[in-house]
């Protein structure tokens, strides 16, 4: 599976990371707004540096591309992604409003492209006791849950800051 990445920030360069100890999963290029990070990350990797995502998209080449560009911009690079015949991986929060998703639903529909979310928390011990309760009703009827966490960034050069993060997972409980 060849891979893509549009932002080169923190996010992108992780990602980035994570591909190469991936079995089957070939990242071939990164792009971002000012491409000064995105060629260091090429580099780093020994992968092509796009001059934009447009041009990225016009490599036939790639299966795959992961957005980790500021979630505002999502909807409309995910939907022009699937459009040009591209599976999209999108960081959480993956859009700004459901009506960005629907959209998203919908042209994933039209188009036969998945449009998945690196949502990764949700596998975490203490979300899938949440998720496997609301499922099988154990905990009786959940009809909505707010979870707030704290939680330590990487060590980027002994400058971590706690990170806020705040989500809501109501759709996923219905």
């Amino acid at each position: 599976m060849n891979i893509g990445i549009i932002g080169s920030g923190f996010t992108g360069s992780m990602h980035a990371g994570l591909y190469a100890k991936i079995h089957g999963a070939v990242l071939k290029g990164i792009t971002s707004r000012t491409n000064v990070s995105a060629m260091e990350t090429a580099q780093k990797y020994a992968v092509f540096c796009y001059a934009d995502y447009k041009e990225m998209l016009d490599d036939d080449s790639l299966d795959v591309i992961d957005i980790c560009t500021p979630t505002v911009t999502h909807a409309s690079i995910a939907a022009e992604c699937m459009r040009r015949g591209k599976h999209v991986i999108l960081e959480f929060p993956a859009v700004s409003n459901l009506s960005e998703l629907n959209e998203l639903q919908n042209i994933s529909l039209q188009t036969g492209k998945t449009c998945a979310l690196a949502y990764y928390s949700r596998f975490q011990s203490q979300y899938s006791y949440l998720f496997d309760a609301a499922f099988t009703g154990s905990l009786g009827k959940i009809n909505g849950v707010s979870i707030s966490r704290k939680s330590s960034a990487f060590d980027l050069n002994s400058a971590a800051a706690g990170i806020e993060t705040a989500f809501e997972c109501r759709s996923l409980l219905k």
